[in-house]
């Protein structure tokens, strides 16, 4: 099997993460960064950063929310809303 290379933006977004939770990760050497040839780009091996960040998820994940339609809620104008 071939493995898969993307840059650490594109991979921070594959799996649902920020930059620099994957910079961490490669600084606590939990996932390994190469460098692309004289350029100054930095990759990661996909497959690795799915694993190493299954764990981990950006704010506002949330599995299995049901999302309701509140538009047409109506509120009593005496009722006083907090």
């Amino acid at each position: 099997m071939s493995r898969r290379f993307a840059t650490i933006p594109r991979a921070a977004a594959e799996c649902g993460v920020t930059y620099n939770t994957v910079r961490a990760r490669i600084k606590n050497k939990q996932l390994k960064v190469f460098r692309l040839g004289n350029r100054n780009e930095h990759v990661v091996d996909l497959d690795e950063a799915k694993r190493v960040l299954a764990k981990t998820r950006s704010y506002g994940v949330f599995d299995g929310a049901e999302v309701i339609d509140l538009s047409r809620v109506v509120v009593d104008d005496a009722e006083v809303l907090r």
